[in-house]
């Protein structure tokens, strides 16, 4: 029945019809033209999306009930409008060309760029549709289709349902356009929270600026070790992203992640690419500590790969990027980053994998990084450090790994207090499932530390020990160390 009354409300709406309305369901039964407020929220059902849920106020002024709400929706009549459209000129913000796909190569969009034919073949998309609205964004190995999302919700979900009726707890879903269609990927939200007690664990990769409230409300209600979000960032340098046609709203970005951060349970994965053209050491360098302020749980630093048909290469010149021959052909230098200083971000990529994202060293990391008034600069002297002193990118057994953490903290120039050293480690080492004490912090710690290992993260003592974790996800052991503040 409220269903069957709110599509009529619409659909009569401005109208005197509410003055046939019963007492019981008028809010303001002296008022013939007022409309009713049946779930009491405030908001009566003529802007009510669903209005027999009171919680449901974040899309209390979403006429066409599109998941956007009325200050931010281009044409609130229309659910049709794209989401994402601030100029309201029928295409998503950044895209770029539209061509019918029908072997027309005139753009269609307000942009009208010229294209050829040259090297094209025209297929349908992975919908099925013999056209479609495509979002070149100039370095990436993607296109977005603006339609991309547009696939019938009830039959997937109902996949979905049989997939986890047989026994599949694990969902990756690897389109990084989850964030564009928010009443799908609402659904899809919508329809794991119903399932959480399963023990579910669920990625999602997600444009960065992008979070509308309906998604945020929805990301709330998932407990720790349940959802990974990939969120791919590459670069925090405004110039550089205009360079390589990705739009980037840093101040968005920004709140986006701390809100993600402080007021959800996703483990937050965000990616950072080493060599755009364009971009030195140094604005990579600000970018990370940018980044790292946001307090993501990963940060996964990659460096450029050339992928073939990317409209990368037409930097080449410009940048004098120069790439490896040989899968993956990653790039080698630019005219930005010399030869010898992407294999000095080689190293550091991976001993920030092994250090920071593995979240073995989460004490360990602020005397190491974080406290450090440049983190990326502290950590590349660290990175430096430790490929002279062992020689090794890979293979390095946790134990050795201690020693040589313990080593260039208690050692000049940082010279941090060998007990403190001592016992930060050794509490970042239980945490992480061990048990045995390492050689090298035996001396600092025997006489004060009973031999019984004590364990302060309850979900990951109780994920080592029993093999199971009092959390309904089932997230990985390396994510389950980042549980916590």
């Amino acid at each position: 029945m409220p269903c069957c009354a709110r599509f009529c409300m619409h659909g009569l709406r401005g109208r005197a019809w509410s003055s046939r309305l019963a007492a019981d369901l008028d809010c303001d039964d002296s008022n013939p033209k007022a409309y009713p407020d049946n779930d009491e929220d405030g908001y009566t059902s003529d802007v009510d999306c669903d209005d027999s849920d009171a919680s449901s106020t974040v899309v209390a002024t979403d006429a066409d009930c599109d998941g956007v709400v009325t200050e931010d929706d281009c044409d609130d009549a229309d659910a049709s409008m794209p989401l994402m459209d601030e100029d309201c000129d029928g295409f998503y913000d950044d895209l770029e060309v539209y061509l019918p796909m029908d072997g027309s190569v005139e753009d269609q969009s307000v942009n009208a760029h010229s294209s050829s034919t040259s090297q094209i073949t025209y297929v349908d998309d992975r919908n099925g549709n013999s056209s479609s609205a495509v979002s070149f964004n100039g370095s990436s190995s993607y296109i977005r289709i603006s339609d991309v999302m547009s696939f019938d919700t009830d039959d997937f979900l109902a996949q979905m349902q049989g997939l986890l009726d047989r026994g599949l707890r694990h969902f990756k879903f690897v389109d990084r356009t989850f964030n564009l269609n928010i009443r799908t990927s609402s659904a899809i939200l919508d329809f794991f929270i119903q399932h959480l007690d399963k023990g579910l664990f669920l990625h999602f990769e997600m444009i960065p600026d992008r979070l509308p409230e309906p998604l945020k409300q929805r990301l709330t209600k998932f407990p720790p070790g349940c959802v990974q979000l990939e969120i791919g960032v590459q670069t925090l340098n405004p110039r550089i992203s205009d360079l390589i046609s990705r739009k980037l709203q840093v101040d968005k970005l920004c709140e986006n992640l701390s809100f993600l951060r402080n007021q959800t349970q996703a483990h937050l994965h965000v990616d950072l690419i080493v060599g755009l053209p364009g971009e030195s050491l140094q604005s990579f360098g600000e970018g990370f500590n940018q980044l790292l302020a946001q307090k993501p749980h990963e940060i996964q630093i990659g460096i450029l790969k050339r992928l073939r048909g990317t409209p990368i290469i037409r930097h080449d010149q410009a940048f004098q990027m120069v790439y490896d021959s040989e899968a993956p052909y990653e790039v080698l230098a630019t005219s930005d980053v010399s030869f010898s200083e992407l294999q000095r971000m080689k190293r550091f990529a991976r001993y920030w994998d092994l250090v920071a994202n593995s979240g073995r060293f989460k004490r360990t990391m602020q005397s190491l990084c974080h406290d450090q008034p440049n983190p990326f600069e502290a950590f590349m002297n660290f990175s430096d450090w430790l490929y002279a002193a062992s020689g090794q990118r890979h293979g390095i057994a946790l134990t050795k790994l201690v020693q040589l953490v313990f080593n260039y903290l208690t050692d000049s120039p940082l010279s941090q207090p060998h007990g403190t050293t001592a016992q930060d480690l050794w509490s970042d080492y239980q945490e992480s499932g061990k048990s045995d004490m390492p050689i090298c912090l035996r001396p600092y710690l025997l006489k004060t530390h009973p031999t019984k290992t004590v364990f302060s993260n309850q979900e990951v003592t109780e994920k080592t020990i029993k093999g199971r974790s009092k959390t309904p996800g089932k997230a990985n052991q390396r994510q389950l160390r980042h549980v916590g503040p």
